[in-house]
């Protein structure tokens, strides 16, 4: 190298350089390449018959300033021209010794985009040169193509860096719909549990998300699950307490976030974890869930490889962490009102009671998840004559308000039944008139029946209120849908004149009674479910009694409840043989006769 060159070659930040100047390119260097710059060079140096030449660049937008040519040019955004730098006072302290082969020297400043230099372009001769306005036009014009190319590649520079800013900025915008809407539907914990892992692989390429929920007693944390965390691991790492040495519980210490580009940094920090990291060496981060200041548990994730975590990576993170938070938060309050709810629906719906002659069978299935309990309602009752009432209804709505209703005309039809010895369409007239008048104002569908004992059998008297009718599985395997003029729902005009109809039910005989939410579907007729159900009656000759209003859920329904369901069915037991007077009554008396 020529010994003119060490002073005037590209630029190299110092150890605690300054802060880019405004305006300046992130990194001239990384604008032109060597091979480039000395393209410039060995043209500057054949153009101007010079000794040297070279195309000094700023690396990482910092400028030295000082120690060099290039350097002083860039600080002073100058030109520097000297006949004899040997005899230049002002700039002989930049040779680098006594015994430099230094003469005359031209510096231009380059640009790229704005109008800050990023570099010089440097000619010098070994001996004193009177410098002509030819040379000085030569070289400039040479500065200027120097930085019109490095315009041009910074356009381009620029250009790529709002692309990928661009892209960058769409894919965190996606991931953040994607967070809003994945926890929409979010209403269990373990929809909350499920919904943070398919987001954290499908979205942040994570291997494993786990939701560590912190316990009542606020002093220790339990996974949901550590499925796919590691193949063995011992269960004693699903509990982790706040005073243990493991990054879980320090994150739920502090509420602050921890974040490890490997397995190995986190094992040098928290030597405990080393039994359960050598699986699985990538990336860690754990991040607490808090959601109205309450700290809820922490999620941690996990990556199969090493990551470094930016500022906009860590932003994603905290996101999912938020958004866990308030589904997380939202779930337990759910599940405190379901709580209450199977409670005030346990109270409501009664067992029903023992009777002899007759067997019940029930069930009862909500629609909504959120607080399972609802309007459908079913009762049975012994009268003081002997008598059965059967009761079915349906209130309007789905949740704990339309549950409270329910229970007022329950708990009214039920006294009702009780206290007036009248037919079913009385007591439905007396319950909707009594509904009015003291402003309870609901509406819903009901069937109120009266089993009274006729020979072998049961003679049913029934009325119904806008409700699905009932339906009879014979004891031959036959099925009947009870036909009957279907009278006005309740709750719309209470001065109607409601009808009775009778049926007749043998020994073995079942009665099956409903809510509309069994047969109905919003993509077929009423009639269409009433067949299915009548089909499903005529299979379940061998269902238990007790497993059949289960098994006609699962048959009609399955498991999309789009309606609550209450089943209510009565079977007519077979009666134990009366004895002529006179007869033997066991084979002990007939072996002495």
């Amino acid at each position: 190298m020529n010994r003119a060159l060490p002073w005037i070659i590209t630029l190299v930040p110092s150890t605690s350089p300054s802060s880019p100047r405004p305006g300046a390119s992130a990194s001239g260097a990384q604008l032109l390449d060597e091979e480039t710059r000395e393209r410039y060079a060995r043209l500057a140096r054949a153009q101007l018959g010079a000794t040297a030449a070279v195309v000094s660049l700023t690396l990482d937008g910092a400028v030295h300033l000082g120690g060099s040519v290039a350097s002083l040019v860039v600080a002073r955004d100058a030109p520097v021209v000297s006949r004899d730098l040997q005899h230049d006072p002002a700039l002989r302290d930049l040779l680098s010794g006594p015994d430099a082969e230094v003469g005359a020297l031209v510096a231009l400043p380059l640009r790229s985009i704005g109008t800050v230099p990023i570099g010089a372009l440097c000619v010098v001769d070994a001996g004193p040169r009177d410098w002509s306005d030819s040379d000085l036009e030569l070289c400039a014009d040479l500065a200027d193509v120097c930085s019109s190319e490095l315009r041009l590649r910074g356009e381009h520079a620029r250009s790529r860096e709002i692309q990928r800013l661009t892209t960058q900025t769409n894919r965190q915008s996606r991931l953040l719909l994607l967070l809003s809407d994945a926890f929409a539907d979010a209403i269990t914990i373990d929809d909350v549990a499920t919904t943070a892992g398919r987001v954290a692989t499908t979205g942040l390429g994570a291997r494993y998300a786990g939701l560590a929920l912190l316990d009542e007693d606020g002093m220790s944390l339990t996974y949901t699950s550590l499925d796919g965390f590691y193949d063995e691991i011992d269960e004693n790492w699903r509990t982790a307490y706040i005073g243990d040495d493991r990054p879980l519980s320090l994150v739920a210490l502090t509420r602050k976030p921890m974040m490890f580009t490997d397995s190995a940094e986190m094992v040098r920090k928290f030597p405990m974890t080393a039994s359960v990291s050598h699986n699985v060496t990538g990336a860690r981060g754990m991040l607490p869930l808090i959601s109205s200041g309450k700290l809820l548990g922490v999620l941690t994730l996990v990556w199969d490889m090493p990551r470094v975590f930016d500022e906009q990576s860590r932003a994603i993170k905290t996101a999912l962490a938020g958004y866990t938070a308030q589904a997380l938060d939202r779930a337990q309050m759910l599940a405190a009102r379901q709580g209450v709810a199977r409670t005030l629906q346990a109270a409501m719906l009664s067992p029903l009671p023992t009777i002899q002659g007759v067997t019940f069978a029930s069930i009862y299935e909500p629609a909504a998840r959120t607080e399972e309990v609802g309007g459908d309602w079913y009762d049975a009752i012994e009268l003081p004559d002997g008598s059965i009432a059967v009761m079915i209804g349906d209130v309007t709505g789905h949740d704990v308000a339309a549950a409270a209703v329910m229970g007022q005309l329950r708990s009214m039809l039920r006294a009702f039944a009780w206290e007036h010895n009248e037919p079913p369409s009385a007591i439905l007239s007396i319950l909707d008139k009594t509904n009015r008048g003291i402003k309870l104002d609901a509406t819903g569908t009901a069937i109120v029946a009266r089993l009274s004992h006729e020979g072998d059998g049961l003679r049913m008297r029934w009325s119904s209120a806008g409700h699905p009718p009932p339906v009879v599985a014979r004891a031959d395997g036959t099925v009947e849908i009870l036909q009957g003029r279907n009278g006005l729902m309740l709750g719309v005009e209470p001065s109607i004149t409601r009808h009775d109809h009778e049926v007749l039910l043998g020994p073995g005989d079942v009665l099956v009674l409903y809510t509309d939410g069994l047969v109905e579907r919003r993509d077929e007729m009423f009639l269409d479910g009433l067949r299915r159900l009548v089909t499903t009656l005529e299979s379940s000759g061998t269902v238990a009694f007790a497993e059949l209003p289960s098994v006609l859920v699962r048959d009609l329904v399955g498991d999309a409840l789009a309606d609550d369901i209450a089943v209510l069915l009565v079977r007519v037991d077979a009666q134990p043989a009366v004895p002529a007077p006179g007869a033997p009554t066991d084979l002990g008396e007939v072996a002495f006769r």
